[in-house]
């Protein structure tokens, strides 16, 4: 560029200066040209509108975000889809979904006084906070009575699905719009009618990816997974399998899985049946479904969670470590984690007793809904957001779900990878307990395959039912299939690189994941191969702050080629004794870096925020032959830790 050109621009250059191709987002209807300039070495990226402005790639993200929901009125695209077909004069049956802003004393944060009182006080307490879940759902009512009259489906009730409590409306397109503009409206989306076709079930979900594993033989035979929620009531596991105590042993009242027949099941129970039908596939075992796999369909399940009244009131504290202790491995949550919670779950997942619980399992958590900020802060596992398969088996069609969350307000960058959380076929109830299809969405519908699949591999290799440290690191490089443009180097948007990225390391593929597990643990210097992993423990003499960790790793990459690394070291959280939910609070990791370069020609890649204890790489072999890449990890510091455990995994793929 010229330097009259430059001297047009908002900012100033002291290197070279290159300028892109303009990009137009649509939503905003703006047209956007990126510049780099590169000084010493390091290249810094400025976005310019055609008015001069600049922005940060952060901003014009969220920016189009809600021009993206102000423009779709928070119509979900599985409404959009359904209007089209049928005309804007046809009514709709859909969910409107709500956040619930309490005060303070309405609120159930899992208090040690809260615990330490009587079960008719502990009632008592719930019965207040339903009512002022209740008050709020009559107020979104009358709104919405306001612009659509007469569109709600019973003004007297509400549900819980997940994260948050709907209301089903029934209203033509125009209405629909209306509701959705309202201001607290979180999202309104497709509810599907009883007595018309179910949408086909994830093919990619279920036949694309875990028929694969089962073909191998791995179908979570031998593996305790465990769903912990703390919305719903308990239910009856009795279409669930064999629940692997949570029905059978004496566990006393705040661990029943079943309140008795009073207790309605769609009303307590549907939430927690979805998640393991997910796993164990029981929509095929119990309704005749032609789709044949579930994530780990001969995986043990349990059933912990808290009640709305029915069950009586329990937290993580009596519910993880109960499940750990139980003997499962693998622990689903799907629900809300403010940032102490997931600090809790990360003490448990650091095994040494805490909170009483025994183990080392890996966690799943679920991003959230709102499509904003991230609610799960789960550092020792995985957060894990939703995309749309639109019922292909083609990875390539999948693209996020408008719902999922993926913002972060500190220097992590979560989620860590996504799968479909759109139109999944599950089992519940109907009113009189039988089995019935019916259909899921939501993060919640997503995170249970990342645990079904991490049961899989339990089972292939019986060493990672102790070391979610090796885990991590193993699901991240095996995912693929970005659901975002490449970023100006044609390279995926790295999941460690500075920038909240909603796909995370990318869409979970299990079949891929299980390739990284059989090619073996690799040790240090080994022969360059194109899959592998490790995982052990390092202290401050073997491996001092300011070094490297030596000898190398090395792997193999095709011509063309992504070469995916990623390392994990564990995280400590600062809890009281005994930990709770409420008493955990900030992290305890190591700073360290992971450094992956070309040993023939140096070209590098470097993984290094201080915000995450994982670390993740991709590097593309644009070569025509197969390239060597060395991988290594540099400790900047030990923030006042004498020793870690640590995993890392490398796929080419």
């Amino acid at each position: 560029m010229s330097a009259q050109q430059q001297a047009l621009l908002p900012f100033s250059c002291a290197g070279t200066l290159t300028r892109l191709p303009a990009q137009h987002y649509r939503n905003l209807d703006l047209d956007i040209t990126p510049y780099f300039c590169v000084a010493d070495g390091t290249p810094v990226l400025h976005e310019i509108d055609s008015t001069g402005k600049e922005w940060t790639f952060d901003d014009l993200r969220q920016a189009d975000a809600a021009a993206f929901r102000d423009r779709y009125h928070r119509l979900a695209p599985d409404l959009r889809a359904r209007v089209a077909r049928d005309g804007e004069s046809v009514p709709e049956l859909a969910d409107v979904w709500f956040p619930t802003p309490l005060d303070a004393d309405q609120k159930l944060p899992p208090k040690p006084e809260f615990l330490a009182l009587s079960r008719a006080e502990q009632k008592s307490i719930m019965a207040g906070h339903n009512a002022a879940v209740a008050g709020r759902a009559r107020q979104v009512a009358a709104m919405i009575e306001s612009v659509a009259p007469g569109a709600i489906v019973d003004p007297d009730s509400f549900a819980f699905h997940g994260e948050g409590p709907l209301l089903q409306v029934a209203a033509v397109a125009a209405d629909l719009r209306a509701i959705g503009d309202q201001d607290g409206i979180l999202d309104v989306g497709l509810a599907l009618r009883t007595d018309e076709d179910q949408p086909t079930s994830n093919a990619w979900f279920q036949a694309g990816e875990f028929d694969a594993m089962q073909w191998l033989g791995m179908d979570g035979d031998g593996v305790k997974v465990a769903d912990v929620l703390g919305t719903d009531g308990l239910y009856d596991t009795r279409y669930l399998g064999p629940a692997s105590g949570s029905c059978d042993a004496p566990l006393g009242p705040n661990y029943d899985c079943y309140c008795g027949p009073s207790a309605p099941h769609q009303t307590v129970a549907e939430h927690m049946q979805h998640v393991l039908s997910i796993i164990k596939n029981t929509w095929q075992q119990n309704l005749g479904g032609t789709l044949p796999s579930g994530a780990a369909r001969h995986s043990s399940t349990l059933a912990g969670n808290g009640g709305r009244g029915y069950c009586g009131s329990v937290y993580l504290e009596q519910l993880v470590p109960w499940a750990v202790n139980e003997g499962a491995t693998v622990i689903n949550r799907s629900a809300t984690n403010g940032e102490s919670a997931s600090r809790y779950l990360d003490c448990v997942a650091q095994g040494y007793g805490c909170s009483g619980a025994f183990g080392y399992p890996s966690i799943v958590a679920s991003a959230g809904n709102s499509g904003g900020s991230v609610q799960s802060h789960l550092r020792n596992g995985l957060v894990v957001g939703a995309v749309d398969d639109h019922g292909s088996s083609d990875r390539a069609s999948v693209t996020m779900a408008d719902f999922s969350s993926w913002q972060n307000t500190d220097l992590a960058e979560l989620p860590h990878l996504v799968a479909p959380g759109v139109n999944i076929n599950v089992v519940s109830d109907d009113a009189s307990g039988n089995p019935v299809q019916v259909n899921f969405r939501g993060t919640s519908a997503a995170a249970p395959q990342v645990s079904g699949a991490i049961a899989s591999l339990q089972e292939y290799d019986t060493n990672l039912k102790t070391w979610p440290e090796a885990v991590v690191p193993i699901m991240l490089v095996s995912a693929f299939t970005d659901t975002q443009p490449l970023g100006p180097d044609g390279v995926p948007f790295d999941l460690d690189d500075g920038n909240d990225d909603r796909d995370g390391a990318g869409l979970l593929a299990a079949a891929e994941a299980w390739e990284v597990v059989y090619s073996g643990q690799k040790s240090p210097g080994n022969t360059p191969a194109e899959r592998g992993f490790n995982y052990g423990g390092y202290n401050t003499a073997s491996w001092p702050k300011a070094t490297w960790n030596y000898p190398y790793y090395y792997a193999s990459v095709p011509a063309g080629a992504y070469l995916r690394v990623a390392t994990f070291m564990l995280n400590h959280p600062a809890c009281g004794t005994p930990a709770t939910q409420s008493n955990c609070t900030h992290d305890d990791f190591p700073n360290y870096g992971l450094y992956v370069w070309n040993t023939a020609t140096g070209a590098y890649q470097w993984s290094s925020s201080a915000g995450n204890n994982y670390k993740y790489v991709i590097i593309w072999n644009t070569y025509s032959t197969t390239q060597t890449f060395g991988i290594s990890m540099f400790m900047f510091s030990w923030a006042g830790m004498s020793a870690d455990t640590w995993g890392m995994a490398w796929d080419s793929h």
